[in-house]
């Protein structure tokens, strides 16, 4: 096979250098490319084919087209490496926005998860209250149900309180002004506390 055309600030040589020469010869790394298949086929079918390579000693992308002729191959192509690289890139950008746009999703999700066991954890405490307050209104009790009452009415406020404060505290520490300060605790009192609320 023949190359009698080529861009000789491209490869290097002149036309009349390359002109007659065995391209495998010349060109010895485009032996079994898409380059090679194309100039086969052009060969035995008689008609022009496309190719594109990719050309390690100029780390560029060509593409272009083989037309043989009784006299052998004419080989047409141009430096598509900007085109190559570009496309690249804006494949690495699609697939780094879609790994954001996941982790945005997980995000949203666990957000919304949040916000409904914060709004079921809150509901208990304000139910309790509700309830308890409306007895204090409407019922005829003694002083000692009134305590009583006033006392568990107080246990959930100060309950939403804490679970208030939980709240503004993680904000504040999502946001990178808080720091998480450990303190010891009573367990068998917080079972305890625990316990109450369902007695």
């Amino acid at each position: 096979s023949y190359l009698n055309e080529a861009a000789e600030e491209i490869l290097g040589r002149t036309r009349a250098d390359l002109t007659g020469a065995n391209i495998w010869a010349e060109f010895p790394l485009t032996v079994d490319t898409p380059f090679h298949t194309a100039a086969l086929q052009a060969m035995a079918d008689g008609m022009t084919t496309g190719y594109e390579l990719y050309y390690p000693p100029f780390d560029s992308w060509f593409a272009g087209r083989i037309y043989p002729s009784p006299r052998g191959l004419s080989v047409f192509f141009h430096n598509v490496t900007g085109q190559r690289r570009a496309e690249s890139e804006l494949a690495a950008t699609v697939a780094e926005l879609q790994a954001i746009n996941r982790d945005l999703a997980l995000l949203s999700d666990a957000k919304s998860d949040f916000v409904s066991m914060i709004s079921h954890d809150f509901r208990t405490p304000l139910t309790s209250i509700q309830g308890f307050s409306e007895l204090l209104i409407e019922e005829d009790l003694s002083p000692e149900q009134m305590r009583e009452f006033a006392a568990t009415i107080n246990q959930n406020a100060l309950r939403l309180s804490r679970m208030i404060g939980d709240v503004l505290d993680l904000a504040r520490i999502e946001a990178g002004q808080d720091i998480l300060r450990f303190v010891a605790s009573d367990l068998n009192a917080l079972v305890e506390q625990v316990v109450c609320l369902f007695l």
